[in-house]
């Protein structure tokens, strides 16, 4: 994996990993404020495949992809994964923010909307898999 999003053969994704029983979402530390995790990833691989093994490998979460969001004017895509475990954290430098506390610049309002309607299992254009914990009730 690269994480050099000036790499024209690599898709450019923002991260809303979502932590299910607060409902708040990972950011990074910043100046600005809450920002999204960003990913690089290679063209032509798996996309919630790479997603999920570098979100495990920086930041200790193991998740299950739920949506990948297709991104506005600037071509990058918008991923939504539910944390469904962790290990020791490998990186200490994010915190969870509520959804509206993301800026503007992170997130599309369409995205922001998409992203509340999966937390609230209500994203039926999305698909079956497009909500918290339905690979809970699979296991039941």
């Amino acid at each position: 994996m690269t994480d050099r999003p000036s790499d024209p053969k690599c898709i450019e994704c923002r991260l809303v990993v979502i932590e299910p029983d607060s409902m708040r979402i990972l950011t990074t530390k910043s100046a600005e404020g809450a920002l999204l995790p960003h990913e690089s990833i290679p063209e032509h691989t798996r996309v919630a495949e790479s997603l999920t093994e570098s979100i495990e490998r920086k930041y200790g979460f193991r998740t299950i992809q739920l949506a990948l969001l297709p991104g506005a004017e600037d071509g990058g895509y918008c991923a939504i994964h539910e944390i469904m475990g962790s290990q020791q954290s490998a990186l200490r430098s994010f915190v969870f923010a509520n959804l509206d506390e993301i800026p503007a610049s992170e997130i599309t309002d369409t995205q922001r909307l998409l992203v509340l309607k999966i937390m609230k299992g209500e994203a039926n254009e999305l698909g079956r898999f497009a909500r918290l914990g339905w690979n809970y009730e699979l296991l039941a």
